[in-house]
């Protein structure tokens, strides 16, 4: 858990707030456009303790790079099959699914992370039209 907020960690913060839902690499771009002397190890290292603390999620997402979000509340996850863009998907409450859960004999399912695969707004848009 970070206990001091250094110039280093206000930057990374500021980066993971103002992406959509970006990977490391992505976050120390963006730092680095403000201050190219951060090193990676420092950005990687500020990622994983806010995502220790609950301060960010780390998503983990099939085909992709680990990812964080801002949205802490409960929510699923759309990845778009043809450009990789992560968008945040509304779902009902996922207990009764995760109740409901059948397969893992003398074990216990404490949480649930939904994962929707299709296509973003952006690559949707005149899809009909790709194939001519």
């Amino acid at each position: 858990m970070r206990t001091r907020k250094t110039h280093q960690t206000e930057l990374v913060m500021q980066a993971v707030h103002a992406l959509d839902h970006p990977t490391a690499s992505n976050v120390l771009d963006a730092v680095h456009e403000l201050d190219p002397s951060v090193s990676r190890a420092t950005v990687f290292r500020v990622l994983a303790e806010a995502a220790e603390s609950g301060e960010v999620q780390r998503l983990v997402l099939a085909g992709s790079s680990d990812c964080f979000d801002i949205t802490l509340c409960k929510h699923a996850h759309m990845v778009c099959s043809r450009c990789g863009a992560i968008s945040d998907v509304d779902v009902p409450d996922t207990s009764a699914l995760q109740r409901d859960a059948v397969g893992v004999k003398g074990g216990r399912i404490d949480a649930c992370h939904v994962q929707f695969f299709g296509l973003c707004p952006e690559c949707n848009r005149g899809e009909p039209h790709q194939n001519q």
